[in-house]
């Protein structure tokens, strides 16, 4: 009886533990796909930014000339 008691107590022990572990795991896939998504995220910001700059550097270049020709006597 004492030995059919500890072999329970030992499996319920064993299913306690992989449930942890289960649980440990699917938490560290959670932070992992978090982690991508704001990757993916900054990425597109980036890629976004990239396209962004050059255009606002030719409008500000255009700008610059006008009023150096506007500030020229």
């Amino acid at each position: 009886l004492e030995m059919q008691e500890n072999e329970r107590a030992f499996h319920a022990n064993q299913s306690q533990w992989l449930l942890g572990l289960l649980g440990v795991v699917l938490l560290g896939v959670a932070v992992w796909l978090w982690q991508w998504r704001i990757t993916v995220r900054h990425r597109k910001q980036a890629e976004a930014n990239a396209t962004h700059w050059p255009e606002l550097d030719r409008r500000m270049d255009a700008l610059q000339r006008a009023l150096n020709v506007l500030g020229e006597p």
